[in-house]
């Protein structure tokens, strides 16, 4: 019987299980097997039978793993087909090292890259291919890698094999593949393109770094030449202004004296031609002014009270009468609901009113103009108003309104040739609103009118004051600085001979007591020694200008309150500012308007008037006592004699060559024998010129020459001695243009011949003419006037001292007695510096006496 006891039931025991299974695993592994086979036979059927099942399924358990191994097997092989194409195809180099440094594997694009088939680079160092002079990055990082077991990169030159130069990046990272070998992996990217791009960006870059550079040169040059040519644009128009300015004061002032006066119809007609031209020039030397200072954002605005009805008004009265002329109905005003009183820039806003109000009535031939305001908002004190003015005239196009308020535009050609004007009106109007806040605009139908309007931010005044804003009516002013003002003693520094005698007549005639000197030196000295209410300065004179003096007046006991109003040409901004800063009240511009003298008067006059410093009355001088009264004499027979005398002294006048006879009939009223007393302070003034300047431009004083015949042309053509002015004004031309030294002396001499020919025919025809003693400049002013002159050269050690000083030897030889010949022992030795001291020792000794 077979042994069943490792028999279950019919089933094989675990024991006998395991034996076949350890034999089936010998015979697999080809090991002799542990137990015979003979044991099947002490099985049972059934275990036979379950055996065989358990076999059966076995082999088909076999059969599935083995197909799932066959499976796992081609997706084996197609992913390592896949990783190979990718290692191979790669678009960068792959490359295995061993810890020598020498190559196992490299993928295509490496052989590539170092130019060498990939199964020779097999055992190549990888230091092989990198450049000599890089090897050390390499090793470094290398180094890097080693110790810190990071990823390490770096950028090198390498030499491909057949020596051509590359760069690249290596990329390089550490791996264990086998047991105590360390092998690391690199990766090889050719970046020979992009550095070649960055030396080209480089150098780009530097390039616009260089034109960036030059670009910033060239626009601070440009800026520095803007602001130079913007300081030579400020610096012309203050000289132009100032040329301009100086005889249109001639011009207007006159005028407003002759106005005055006895006039024959026809005479009242050409003076108010004369008036009317006069002020339309000024009104255009304005407007470029005024554009000017906003463009270079000068213009400053006011913000006082004012009364809007006042400006209202006053615009309606100035273009009345032009209305009227047309023929046009009286110009309304509607102020609407704004308040009455208000504060802002009230010269600003009329201004703008006026531009529009001026071309509606220029473009206006028959109908109505209407003024007009209304209040928009209101935003407690706060107020934005619109001004309008309507007219009923040929209005504008459509197509032309967008060309309004643009400097130097009109709508067309010929309204410009029918109508006259600039261009400029509506465009200063325009940035005088904007610099108030508001906006500008139009509303038009051609031939039935327009509504120009603008709006301004304005404030409510919060008191009404006495002193708020008023523009006075025509010879309103005047009026009252009689009633209030009259004898009131002022002193007028001004260095123009014509101006201040023009100043001073009018100041004369509103009842003032006047007394004049000719530079800031004077007006010094007339201070220190006398009272006045009130000074009138002239911002440029000789020896010592207005800003000087004014400093040094303030600083006299007693100034620091008496009002002192500046004249001036410039009407920039600055100069207000300078004005102010050292000390001046108030500010005049010129040409002098006589309302606008009298207003400023009337302003800054005090209310009573006081002849006393700290309560000290100084006494007159008796040489002031004669001056005034022989100025102020108005009395009957001075006035019979002086019309009597007239007529010798036009007869005189017509033996004067190269003068403007129209002219000079014009100037000072009508009187020509006041006239040729000026006249003949001109010539002692200027008789030796041409000797100064000939010594000036021998010395190299080109400065000294230049203003010698600026001022001898200004004083001929302020006179209407136009052929000589003429004369003069082209001697100015060279020496403006270039330096004495290139001209031919013979062409300048040729000139100065010529002028002095003039000066002495002039001096000729005077010599008949009969001087009276009540001239304001007699002979001892004008020798004051030449010692002035003298110590001023002498202090500079210009040689033009000595024909100066031998123009006046006899004057001097009995005025200085003898301190006379040490004087002219020095001069005439060139001890100019002993002169000088000489001479303000005798200056000192004289003001004392």
């Amino acid at each position: 019987m077979p042994n069943n006891d490792n028999k279950v039931g019919n089933m094989p025991t675990p024991a006998l299980v395991s034996t076949l299974r350890q034999q089936a695993e010998a015979l697999v592994l080809q090991e002799k097997p542990t137990a015979s086979l003979d044991v099947l036979d002490d099985l049972s059927p059934e275990a036979i039978r379950k055996m065989l099942h358990e076999l059966c399924v076995h082999q088909i358990e076999l059969e599935m793993q083995n197909e799932e191994l066959r499976q796992a097997q081609l997706l084996m092989d197609d992913a390592r087909a896949r990783y190979f194409d990718l290692y191979d195809l790669a678009p960068v180099g792959y490359c295995t090292l061993d810890e020598q440094g020498l190559i196992l594997e490299a993928n295509l694009k490496a052989a590539t890259i170092l130019g060498l088939d990939r199964r020779m680079l097999t055992r190549q160092p990888i230091a092989r291919f990198i450049f000599k002079a890089d090897q050390d990055i390499f090793y470094l990082q290398r180094k890097r890698l080693s110790q810190t077991g990071e990823p390490q990169s770096c950028e090198l030159r390498m030499v491909k094999h057949d020596g051509t130069q590359i760069w690249a990046q290596l990329a390089e990272a550490g791996t264990q593949e086998t047991k105590n070998k360390d092998f690391c992996r690199i990766v090889l990217s050719d970046i020979t393109e992009r550095k070649k791009n960055e030396v080209e960006l480089d150098q780009h870059r530097h390039h616009l770094e260089q034109l960036v550079l030059s670009r910033t040169a060239e626009l601070a040059k440009a800026k520095e030449a803007a602001e130079t040519a913007n300081r030579a644009k400020s610096t012309f128009l203050t000289n132009i202004s100032h040329e301009i300015r100086t005889p249109m004061t001639a011009i207007i002032s006159l005028t407003y004296l002759l106005r005055r006066t006895k006039l024959i119809p026809e005479q009242a007609e050409k003076l108010s031609k004369i008036d009317t031209a006069a002020h339309h020039l000024l009104s255009i030397i304005n407007d470029i002014l005024d554009i000017s200072k906003i463009e270079a954002g000068k213009l400053e605005l006011e913000n006082t009270d004012f009364r809007l009805a006042d400006i209202l008004d006053n615009v309606r009265s100035i273009i009345d009468e032009s209305a009227k002329n047309k023929g046009l109905l009286p110009i309304q005003i509607d102020s609407g609901d704004v308040p009455l009183w208000l504060r802002g820039d009230p010269i600003r806003l009329r201004q703008a009113l006026l531009n529009y109000a001026g071309n509606s009535v220029k473009f206006t031939d028959k109908g109505l103009i209407t003024l007009r305001s209304k209040l928009l908002e209101e935003n407690g004190d706060k107020l934005l108003v619109r001004f309008e003015v309507t007219d009923t005239g040929i209005g504008i196009s459509p197509e032309n309104i967008p060309r309004l308020f643009q400097p130097f535009e009109q709508v067309s050609t010929s309204s410009t040739d029918k109508y006259g004007g600039t261009g400029l009106g509506l465009a200063i109007t325009k940035r005088l609103v904007e610099l108030m806040g508001g906006e500008v605009g139009v509303d038009s139908t051609p031939n039935i009118g327009s509504t120009f309007w603008f709006t301004t931010r304005l404030q409510r005044s919060q008191r009404i004051i006495p002193t708020a804003f008023r523009i006075m009516k025509p010879g309103e002013a005047e009026t009252q600085l009689k009633l209030k003002h009259k004898g009131a003693r002022l002193l007028l520094a001004e260095d123009n001979d014509v101006n201040r005698e023009i100043i001073v007549a009018l100041l004369r005639s509103a009842g003032m007591v006047v007394e004049s000197v000719p530079d800031g030196l004077e007006a010094i000295k007339k201070a220190q020694a006398n009272s006045y209410d009130l000074i009138l300065m002239d911002m440029q004179m000789p020896n010592m200008d207005g800003i000087d003096a004014t400093l040094a007046i303030r600083a006299l006991p007693g100034w620091k309150t008496i009002p002192i109003i500046a004249l001036t040409a410039n009407a920039f901004a600055e100069s207000r500012r300078t004005c102010t800063e050292v000390g001046m009240n108030g500010f005049i511009t010129k040409p002098i308007d006589p309302e606008i003298l009298y207003t400023t008067l009337l302003k800054w006059l005090p209310p009573k008037m006081k002849n006393a410093h700290n309560g000290a009355i100084i006494k007159h001088t008796k040489a002031l006592t004669n001056i005034v009264s022989s100025g102020t004499t108005t009395d009957a027979a001075v006035a019979q004699a002086q019309e009597k005398s007239n007529d010798i002294a036009l007869a005189q006048m017509a033996k004067i060559p190269g003068i403007n006879i129209p002219y000079c009939q014009s100037i000072l009223g009508g009187n020509a024998e006041r006239y040729l007393e000026l006249l003949a302070l001109f010539i002692e003034l200027h008789a030796n010129d041409m000797i100064l300047l000939a010594t000036s431009l021998d010395n190299g004083n080109y400065k000294e020459a230049k203003h010698l015949v600026h001022s001898l042309k200004g004083s001929a053509a302020t006179l209407g001695i136009d052929h000589l002015a003429k004369i003069v004004a082209h001697l100015e031309g060279k020496l403006g243009d270039i330096e004495y030294k290139t001209l031919h002396n013979d062409d300048i001499h040729l000139e100065m011949d010529t002028i002095n020919l003039e000066l002495k025919a002039i001096s000729s025809a005077l010599s008949f003419t009969p001087i009276h003693g009540n001239a304001v400049y007699p002979e001892q002013a004008t020798l004051r006037i030449a010692l002035k002159k003298l110590n001023s050269l002498l202090a500079e050690s210009d040689t033009a001292a000595i024909p100066l000083f031998e123009n006046y030897t006899e004057s001097l030889r009995s005025t200085l007695g003898l301190a006379y010949e040490e004087l002219a022992r020095q001069i005439k030795g060139f001890e100019f510096e002993k002169a000088h001291k000489t001479l303000q020792s005798l200056l000192h000794q004289n003001n004392e006496t």
